[in-house]
């Protein structure tokens, strides 16, 4: 497992579980967000009524359950979209583009992260702007941290800002 800096947007807000169309639309815009980044988007994470375990899936063999899903209008609480490298050890370190969004933890959240050198590409503003659909915008940063830190620990405020060594505050975002 490979030390690498990330680059990641945390948005704060409020997200309505039952508003089947936004997860819908959140997860089609996280593949083509991936997608526009010349990578593959091809494992998932679900959370809510057809998916109990929480457990990472492939893109493949889980769309259409999840499409399906979105269509009978079941409760979804997190869904992830991973770009995993074809030999990636552990997901939750080795991905180079993972975007989420979660009611999960305390603190609902959308999370969008990547390899630092991905992130110099990306028109920030314009991305901030466009995740902020998918949730009632309260606050969110810009922050570096290292993929071993866990930039998903950190969004959910799971532990103390000291707790992270090379946590990198770039920008805070407002309304």
């Amino acid at each position: 497992m490979e030390e690498r800096l990330t680059t990641s947007i945390v948005l704060y807000g409020q997200i309505e579980p039952n508003d089947i169309k936004q997860w819908n639309d959140f997860y089609l815009f996280s593949k083509e967000i991936i997608t526009s980044l010349n990578f593959k988007p091809n494992y998932i994470g679900i959370s809510g009524d057809s998916f109990q375990d929480s457990k990472l899936r492939t893109l493949v063999r889980t769309e259409k359950k999840l499409l399906k899903s979105f269509e009978k209008e079941e409760y979804i609480e997190a869904l992830e979209v991973y770009a995993l490298p074809q030999d990636f050890t552990i997901a939750a370190f080795d991905y180079n583009v993972y975007i989420a969004r979660s009611k999960q933890v305390e603190f609902d959240h959308i999370l969008a992260t990547f390899t630092s050198e991905v992130f110099k590409d990306l028109d920030q503003e314009r991305l901030v702007k466009l995740l902020k659909r998918f949730i009632v915008f309260k606050s969110g940063e810009i922050f570096q941290l290292s993929n071993l830190e866990s930039p998903q620990i950190y969004a959910s405020k799971a532990n103390a800002l000291t707790a992270f060594k090379t946590l990198n505050i770039l920008k805070e975002i407002t309304k």
